[in-house]
């Protein structure tokens, strides 16, 4: 058989226009995506909604431990028209000018940290995002906010006042202290304002007692 028998036996191959596979279809699957928005609104901090007049794209950021973050792209939405807070994060010297004279540093990592604060109603109208499951509406400060950073630091400064030898950057707490004993009355004295004011910490990423602070 000759090159040219082949082809002309196979000459629907060969026809103008696109073809289809038979028998086998493609899937495409989100999963990751989907349990975490589960598991958002699972625990309250997005809810359903059926219509707004702001509708976000979502951003899946891939995490260490093979989860997603999900944050709304605010920046092609909300952050343009949005008045920004203006709060001052701290810069290195605010963060080890309080620190000096410590021995031993204690480092507690707050667990999503942003989606630890409630927003009021009126914001929330603001916080909506488009997803495959439909709209959803952050009932927490979400990342990709502009104002969150400003907002959560404040929060968090008067959260943590009077608390000598510690200081907060975003989602995270350095505590230390003249002696051991100081350092774990600071400590103490921090995770008794969390347990008051209801915020959780993620323990696998605490650390104690370390000789060093690791900024």
């Amino acid at each position: 058989m000759t090159v040219q028998e082949i082809l002309e036996k196979h000459k629907k191959v060969f026809e103008p226009g696109i073809g289809k596979l038979s028998d086998i279809k493609g899937k495409l699957t989100i999963p990751r995506v989907e349990e975490e928005l589960n598991r958002l609104q699972q625990e309250g901090v997005i809810s359903p909604i059926e219509f707004s007049d702001w509708a976000t794209p979502i951003v899946p950021l891939p995490k260490a431990n093979g989860k997603v973050r999900i944050c709304g792209d605010y920046k092609v939405t909300v952050n343009p028209a949005l008045k920004i807070e203006q709060y001052s994060l701290p810069k290195i010297s605010d963060i080890f000018t309080p620190l000096s004279g410590g021995q031993k540093f204690s480092e507690i990592d707050l667990t999503q940290a942003y989606l630890q604060m409630e927003v009021d109603e009126a914001s929330k109208n603001l916080l909506i995002i488009n997803t495959h499951k439909g709209l959803f509406c952050f009932n927490r400060l979400p990342f990709g906010i502009a104002s969150a950073p400003a907002i959560w630091q404040r929060a968090m400064d008067q959260v943590l006042a009077n608390i000598p030898k510690t200081r907060c950057i975003l989602d995270d707490m350095i505590i230390t202290g003249s002696t051991d004993e100081e350092h774990l009355q600071n400590l103490s004295l921090v995770l008794e304002r969390f347990e008051q004011h209801g915020l959780k910490a993620n323990l696998e990423k605490c650390e104690f007692f370390k000789d060093k602070i690791s900024y």
